[in-house]
């Protein structure tokens, strides 16, 4: 075998200009890096609510929590949720005390608005952290029959 010898190359032709949008990301990479993420999300949850509250997650058939988790991701994302803690805040509560539990009038989200009304004006993932904090001073034990 003949030792390696070092070559230098040199560019024949001009260097091509940058386009731009050969560094931009298409609707394909941006829906795999969401469904990555999704998943990984789901993964995490899965694995908390298993720890935190296992009766409660257990009632939701294995065939079925990926779409449940999916419907929850959702419903956190369409009532302004964007931070992995505000989410996972969100989809423990929907276990805890059911899927829609923000819309339901005789809850125990409502009735702790109704205690604490300037909650309002604060931004969905502020306020959902204000009630998780609030709600486990309450009650932190507390699950759904």
């Amino acid at each position: 075998m003949s030792p390696s010898v070092w070559q230098t190359f040199v560019r024949q032709k001009p260097e091509p200009e940058w386009n731009e949008t050969l560094g931009c990301l298409g609707e394909v990479q941006f829906s795999a890096m969401d469904h990555a993420s999704r998943w990984g999300l789901r993964q995490s949850l899965n694995r908390f609510l298993e720890q935190n509250h296992p009766a409660s997650i257990a009632s939701i058939d294995k065939s079925q929590r990926t779409q449940w988790f999916d419907a929850r991701l959702d419903e956190a994302r369409d009532w302004g949720l964007v931070s992995a803690r505000g989410i996972a805040i969100w989809v423990e509560y929907s276990l805890r005390w059911g899927e829609g539990f923000t819309q339901d009038p005789d809850g125990p989200y409502q009735q702790w608005l109704e205690h604490t009304p300037q909650a309002l004006k604060l931004t969905p993932e502020l306020r959902i952290q204000k009630m998780d904090r609030d709600c486990l001073i309450v009650n932190p034990n507390k699950e759904m029959p």
